[in-house]
């Protein structure tokens, strides 16, 4: 998932300096972002994109199906 970390606890204690149980809606939301293409949207590469991966993921991901 970037930055070498493989899973998604292996991401969170990369990215965030804890446990993948311990991050918030936010930092939980980056990491699902990073499946897609994890060096393109990875915070350390490009914050920019990560953060517009993070608020699709978001936005998807909370919006209730029709």
């Amino acid at each position: 998932m970037g930055g070498g970390a493989f899973g998604v606890e292996a991401a969170a204690q990369y990215y965030f300096i804890m446990s993948a149980k311990d991050v918030d809606l936010a930092e939980a939301a980056m990491l699902a972002g990073l499946f897609k293409a994890p060096t393109k949207f990875s915070p350390n590469v490009n914050l920019p994109a990560a953060r517009a991966r993070a608020n699709v993921v978001w936005t998807t991901s909370s919006t209730p199906d029709s």
